[in-house]
């Protein structure tokens, strides 16, 4: 159990932010969240990641160190207060010709927090998130599986100072057309198809 508070001692509402236990053996657990930033999840005695997904981009998660619990335990992890997001990544997607890709979903993860963020492209191909200081590992991919688009360079970092500092960062992404389809059928062993 635990709570998560603003920096300012207030709260986010249940629907603005989840907690999720997942466990060294891969099992996961969702905790409950009440009006007051209190959360609980029951689980199984083991050690866990703690990772809280905050769903206003003003804030972000802290890092957590993973949490161990005993059989018949209950782990208090007292009150989390969130960090305000003061650093800004910005950019264009654009296809290899130069249109604008405006079915773009831009992921980024701060794997030293757990902390995640993700939008959308707009109408001319923009897009913008805020972040906390530290490494944030971006990836783009289409927001739906007609996208002719894919996107196969590596992983691009963003580095911001540690610190609560007004940054911004430009990152343009080019992604490359599709221009080959494959087309099949699956059938079961009997020759028959699936139902």
């Amino acid at each position: 159990k635990g709570r998560v508070a603003k920096p300012d001692g207030t709260f986010l509402t249940p629907d603005k932010i989840s907690v999720w236990l997942q466990g060294s053996s891969g099992s996961g657990f969702g905790a409950q969240f009440d009006n007051v930033g209190n959360f609980s999840a029951g689980l199984p005695a083991g050690t866990y990641r703690v990772y809280i997904n905050v769903n206003d981009p003003t804030y972000s998660a802290p890092a957590i160190p993973d949490v161990t619990v005993a059989t018949g335990e209950t782990k208090d992890l007292g009150t989390i207060t969130l960090v305000s997001a003061t650093k800004t990544i910005k950019g264009k997607v654009t296809g290899s010709n130069g249109s604008a890709i405006t079915d773009a979903k831009i992921n980024v993860y701060n794997s030293a927090t757990q902390a995640g963020r993700e939008t959308q492209s707009d109408s001319a191909g923009n897009y913008t998130l805020t972040v906390t200081g530290g490494a944030w590992g971006m990836h783009v991919y289409p927001a739906s599986d007609a996208a002719k688009w894919y996107y196969g360079e590596p992983t691009k970092t963003v580095v911001f100072s540690a610190d609560t500092s007004v940054e911004t960062k430009t990152v343009d992404l080019v992604v490359t057309s599709t221009d080959s389809e494959i087309e099949g059928k699956i059938l079961k062993p009997d020759g028959s198809a699936p139902a």
